[in-house]
């Protein structure tokens, strides 16, 4: 999800002032040192209202034109859904047209090195619900996530370290490591690398702690995943398909 979106908003102008008013109280339109920042331009459009519906102006099944006013504002994620409710609360259409556009940021994101582990791992189910039998498990091998809910017990290891009886079990995981520690304040770090990956329709399954995160691709498509995070900016160390240095897939 992107932090920052634009609103296209068409409203009468009748409504222009209230709507200014409510984007201002929610926050919408503050960029650095500015507030209340937004455009408005006079526009022209069309809507026939069909059967049941309750127009704000125009009659049931005939085409109608109107001026109308499209602004546009800018909006941070963590305030857009209090934004679009403040808007539908003064709109005075049946069907506010609001389009949200996610935004791409050109500030230079953190420079990130992901480590390539040199080992596959297992993704384990070990119980579905109550306890599971954690006897035999080495919780002191390194890169051993455990997890517990209410509906399960789960377990990210090296496969070598799977233990047996797992009620489910995928195996063929490659593991990147981002270098940490990462700072609790850093926005952003894990979206923007899967993001990446999505772009390239490569599946992840994603694992935190407190120092950092780490993501895991199908041994497939490990050097697809290198190769697309290293034009996107990211570091990638370690050796893999394509290296001078033997491969560790």
């Amino acid at each position: 999800m992107a932090d920052l979106f634009k609103l296209e908003i068409f409203i009468p102008r009748s409504h222009f002032e209230n709507l200014r008013e409510v984007l201002r109280s929610s926050g919408a339109g503050h960029l650095g040192n500015y507030d209340r920042c937004l455009s408005w331009s006079t526009v022209s459009g069309c809507w026939r209202p069909l059967n049941g519906s309750s127009p704000y102006n125009g009659t049931e099944g005939v085409l109608c034109e109107a001026e109308e006013y499209k602004v546009e504002v800018c909006c941070l994620g963590e305030n857009l859904r209090n934004t679009v409710s403040a808007i539908r609360s003064v709109h005075p259409y049946e069907e506010p047209v609001i389009n949200i556009i996610a935004l791409t940021s050109l500030e230079k994101p953190p420079e990130l090195t992901l480590e390539l582990l040199p080992m596959l791992f297992s993704v384990c189910k070990l119980a579905e619900k109550g306890e599971a039998d954690l006897s035999g498990l080495d919780l002191s091998e390194s890169y051993t996530f455990l997890s517990r809910t209410e509906d399960e017990c789960s377990l990210v290891c090296p496969a070598e370290k799977a233990p047996a009886g797992c009620i489910a079990r995928s195996d063929g995981w490659n593991c990147l490591k981002v270098r940490g520690p990462l700072d609790f304040s850093l926005t952003g770090v894990l979206a923007g690398i899967t993001s990446v990956l999505a772009g390239a329709r490569i599946p992840v399954f994603a694992v935190s702690t407190f120092n950092t995160d780490y993501i895991l691709v199908r041994k497939e498509n490990t050097d697809s995943a290198a190769a697309v995070l290293e034009k996107a900016g990211y570091t990638i160390t370690g050796s893999r398909r394509g290296d001078e240095q033997e491969p560790l897939l």
